[in-house]
């Protein structure tokens, strides 16, 4: 069996280019097609937006290795919250699929309403309904993705797996932005600067785990 240490120093490397990668994605190379007002402009950067599809499957695919890591580590400990782990991942990732469609079509009509007068009603409905869909997708792929974050919080907090104060951070600004993610599903608006927190949560546990790993802690009598 491996060590609870070596099984979370690999979870700590591979969400560390996760980490740096997401960034990069939502704030330099997918803004041209997802802006409001991509119609006109979306086309002049669509070498940039295909990267970023690129990079989603990078994304998908550590999600993919980590989650296959963790789930059986996690298991040992509770297989509810195990699968409740997987269950997120596998939502998350249907929802980054769902997002990546989206993103192809608002590039598809920039490229292919370019000699089409940008006044024209019917191109702008178009592009107003596939930006509200987009908005959709996005900002569901990135509560489950939190939420996904407070379901291993907790287990990291309940099993000690991690310093307790590390976890119960990592529970708190989970659920703080989990709550802000709500918002704009329900029409309200979203303050990016509600993330802050559990990124730099999130930076320092992919450190901790880098450099220390999973606590080794006994198994439970009845994981459940």
């Amino acid at each position: 069996m491996t060590s609870a240490k070596s099984i979370g120093r690999t979870v700590g490397i591979l969400s560390l280019p996760a980490g740096f990668l997401t960034p990069v994605l939502n704030f330099v190379l997918f803004p041209p097609a997802t802006a409001s007002d991509f119609l006109p402009s979306a086309h002049g950067s669509a070498a940039k937006v295909r990267l970023g599809l690129l990079i989603t499957l990078v994304l998908v695919a550590l999600t993919i290795a980590i989650v296959a890591i963790v789930y059986p580590f996690y298991r040992r400990y509770s297989e509810r919250w195990a699968l409740a782990v997987l269950l997120t991942a596998v939502v998350g990732i249907l929802f980054t699929v769902a997002e990546n469609m989206t993103v192809v079509q608002m590039l598809s009509l920039s490229e292919g309403h370019l000699g089409v007068a940008m006044a024209n009603d019917h191109v702008q409905a178009l592009g107003a309904s596939a930006h509200l869909t987009w908005r959709w997708t996005h900002f569901s792929h990135l509560f489950v993705g939190t939420a996904g974050s407070l379901v291993s919080g907790w287990i990291l907090y309940r099993y000690a797996l991690v310093p307790r104060l590390l976890a119960a951070l990592v529970l708190a600004t989970s659920a703080f932005a989990t709550v802000a993610l709500a918002l704009p599903l329900l029409g309200y608006r979203f303050a990016l600067s509600t993330l802050t927190p559990m990124g730099l949560v999130q930076l320092a546990l992919m450190l901790w785990l880098i450099v220390r790993g999973f606590a080794e802690r006994p198994l439970p009598e009845v994981a459940r």
